[in-house]
């Protein structure tokens, strides 16, 4: 079972891929090298990596890792199995399609720029979803209570928000692949690396690790289209219990669309959600996987 969790550090899919912790930890030195971090109080310092909510991430990290293997993966079909159906769906109830008139290269642009779109936005909707129905809140404020971010943070949720990404991630994969597949007559090939969509892939080696952490690092005028690391740091802070504040995973224009979106001027004073609000211990797994489900 320990290899299963190590094996995260060589999964491309992982947002804990060694790549990209690497790339964060050289961005991360390269600002304070700059000046613009401060490397002794926001990352070299056991106040951090070993705050007690800290701690409470490792501990729920390595049983959802667990709850994973033994009951969510089981009940998770695959995004192939999705994509044949729909292009068999797309064919019976409406024949063949028109000649596709890209050429391979235009349509591999196409599909993976679809590809990565489609995702980036679903995962917007769901995210907003886990604030806004008080249902889902109850399982996703597990992500928001914690007090210290680290790359490991990213992985503190609860195993039923857990499930309703996993199945996000396939419906939409599965529904784009076929009906672009359908479209393409069997053309359609996304540009990947390391059987990662190559967007995703740039975007995680460019820092997406940085989210979570204490590295207040934005992009200037870019947040417009991309989410910084400081604009997210923005959706934890303890001033707004994540609400009404940036959304988004790696772009941040469906927040300036739809009018969350903050741009990273002020730096949060303190990360969580106010404890008299909350309906679990932060600093206590078995609290995280069991409080979600009493009423309160």
């Amino acid at each position: 079972m320990w290899t299963e969790w190590v094996s995260l550090l060589d999964a491309p899919e992982e947002r804990l891929f060694w790549p990209y912790l690497v790339s964060a930890l050289a961005i991360a030195l390269l600002a304070g090298a700059l000046g613009k971090v401060s490397l002794r109080t926001d990352l070299f310092t056991r106040a951090l990596w070993w705050h007690p909510s800290a701690r409470a991430d490792y501990g729920l990290f390595f049983v959802r890792a667990l709850i994973s293997i033994l009951l969510v993966a089981p009940l998770l079909v695959s995004s192939t199995v999705v994509a044949v159906k729909v292009v068999l769906l797309f064919s019976k109830a409406f024949g063949a399609p028109p000649e596709w008139p890209v050429g391979s290269l235009g349509t591999t642009v196409i599909y993976t720029a679809l590809l990565f779109v489609t995702s980036d936005a679903t995962r917007f909707l769901l995210h907003k979803a886990m604030h806004r129905v008080p249902l889902l809140w109850r399982f996703h404020q597990v992500h928001h209570s914690a007090e210290v971010m680290t790359p490991v943070t990213l992985y503190r949720t609860h195993p039923v928000e857990g499930l309703l990404v996993a199945l996000r991630g396939v419906a939409v994969t599965g529904f784009v692949g076929g009906a672009f597949s359908w479209l393409t007559r069997g053309q359609a090939v996304p540009a990947e690396v390391l059987g990662v969509n190559a967007v995703a892939f740039v975007l995680n080696l460019a820092g997406s690790n940085l989210r979570h952490s204490h590295l207040w690092i934005p992009f200037g005028p870019l947040e417009w289209v991309l989410m910084s690391p400081a604009q997210h740091q923005l959706h934890h802070a303890l001033e707004t219990s994540g609400h009404e504040v940036n959304y988004g995973s790696f772009l941040s224009l469906w927040d300036a669309l739809s009018g969350s979106l903050v741009r990273a001027t002020k730096r949060p004073a303190a990360f969580g959600v106010e404890r008299a609000h909350l309906n679990h211990d932060p600093w206590n797994v078995f609290s995280l996987l069991g409080g979600p489900f009493r009423r309160r």
